[in-house]
């Protein structure tokens, strides 16, 4: 792939996402972590939300990949964690 047309996809692509920031709401954060619809690059952006209630959500998404969700498993959060278990089938 050219590396013009990489930047120009990626670009394209960021410039489309609604933006996350601190100014979204928790209920905002919860329906796009929980969407499966929600791109790849905004569920890499929630899962380090500060909301735990958020971080759980991605970890269980079908969209998140298997990246983030391998990051949420050392979360400090117990139920973050416990989520990232149920989305990989550990202990099942």
């Amino acid at each position: 792939m050219v590396e013009g047309a990489a930047s120009t996809t990626r670009a394209t692509i960021v410039a489309a996402m609604p933006i996350i920031d601190d100014e979204t709401s928790y209920v905002r954060r919860l329906e796009l972590a929980a969407d499966p619809e929600t791109s790849s690059w905004q569920l890499a952006a929630l899962a380090d939300d500060p909301d735990p209630e958020v971080r759980s959500a991605v970890a269980v998404n079908p969209s998140a990949s298997r990246l983030n969700v391998l990051r949420l498993q050392r979360d400090p959060d117990p139920a973050v964690r416990a989520a990232v278990t149920e989305r990989l089938g550990i202990g099942a």
